[in-house]
């Protein structure tokens, strides 16, 4: 009886023992199954799922000759004088800012119906100057205000109190959809082969009837912006459709540049590795551009003078999970130093800086909750 009752125990404990083999290899492989899940989960939602949106973001920046930085954002204008300082709230109102250089700043404000606000000391103190009154494109020129209204363009002396009729857009333009201001002459138009120039105080526009020269591109491409520098040199950033084989389109971006004021144009900035460009900046005879490595859906900010060849300011941010240099602006500092601003901050780069490094944000409130820090 003794000698049954140990076998019996013996097989129980030898049943128990391969039960327990067998829940812990079946733990394992369920434990595996769900740890492989989770991790096909993560990597799933890190490539499709972007950060959440903020609500409480940056649209604008501006840099004073002292360094002095100015933001327009949603909660209104912030003003630092250092850029580990405390940023002070000087607006409640936001918008846009327009330079108009020993004139001072502007503030273009809500809508294309909103108010003008205007400060001689780099947003320390402002006044209210006037209304946007139903215009676009609203930019300072020799300290006087100009803007479009479809084909109507017009100007003001008084910081938009009253406006005035400067001139009439063509036909062709089909309303001023993009406007510039050289040393003396307004460029609008929609597509690098329809521009028009009109010089300052006359009605007369004349035709850019230029030709791309650039092999495989086609010259019908449309501007998205326009820059002239201080010799008025043209630089156009285009969209231009490019057949693929296969059904495969997709639009390339592009710059065009004119030395002879639109008479002709040549394809600007290529690179074996960086073929896709947009002008984002100027400073005297350098440009600042958006690189873009369609390859590997990099974008870079690259710097080109007729003095140095073009090189590469280093990366700001991911595209895939901010976005490029473009959704922002990239302002020059007086001191050599670059600036961009984008939702989220203020971003700076300087000699010797491989990133873009960003700056505190004390004293504006939080992206998402709104809380000032």
């Amino acid at each position: 009886m003794v000698s049954l009752n140990s076998q019996r125990r013996a097989e129980l404990q030898d049943a128990c023992a391969r039960t327990k083999s067998k829940c812990q290899k079946i733990c394992v492989a369920f434990g595996s199954v769900i740890s492989i899940a989770l991790a096909l989960l993560a990597c799933v939602g890190a490539g499709a799922m972007p950060p959440p949106r903020p609500t409480h973001i940056f649209y604008d920046l501006i840099i004073g000759a002292h360094s002095e930085l100015l933001v327009a954002h949603t909660d209104g204008v912030f003003r630092s004088v250092s850029e580990s300082g405390l940023w002070q709230r000087t607006l409640p109102n936001s918008g846009r800012f327009v330079d108009a250089g020993p004139e001072g700043i502007y503030l273009l404000s809500g809508d294309e119906f909103g108010n003008i606000f205007h400060s001689r000391d780099v947003g320390a103190t402002w006044t209210r100057t006037g209304t946007v009154a139903g215009l676009q494109n609203i930019v300072a020129h020799n300290g006087v205000l100009h803007g479009c209204a479809n084909r109507d363009i017009r100007s003001s002396r008084d910081g938009g109190k009253t406006w005035t009729s400067l001139a009439t857009v063509t036909n062709e333009v089909r309303g001023c959809m993009q406007m510039r201001f050289g040393p003396d002459t307004i460029y609008a138009g929609a597509q690098l082969e329809s521009l028009f120039a009109n010089r300052i105080g006359s009605d007369r526009w004349t035709p850019i009837s230029g030709t791309v020269k650039s092999k495989g591109i086609p010259a019908d491409v449309f501007v998205r912006d326009l820059y002239v520098d201080v010799e008025g040199t043209l630089y156009a950033s285009t969209l231009g459709l490019i057949a693929r084989p296969q059904f495969d389109n997709r639009n390339e971006a592009s710059v065009y540049r004119s030395r002879d004021r639109g008479a002709t144009w040549r394809r600007f900035g290529m690179t074996s590795k960086y073929t896709e460009h947009e002008v984002v900046g100027m400073r005297g005879p350098t440009v600042y551009l958006e690189c873009i490595d369609v390859k590997s859906h990099q974008a870079d900010v690259c710097s080109w003078s007729d003095q140095a060849p073009m090189r590469t300011l280093g990366y700001q941010h991911s595209p895939s999970t901010i976005g490029s240099v473009t959704d922002s602006r990239l302002i020059p500092g007086a001191d050599g130093r670059l600036y961009t601003v984008d939702m989220y901050g203020v971003h700076r780069w300087e000699n010797g800086l491989k990133i873009w490094r960003p700056l505190e944000n004390d004293g504006i409130p939080d992206p998402y909750t709104g809380l000032v820090r």
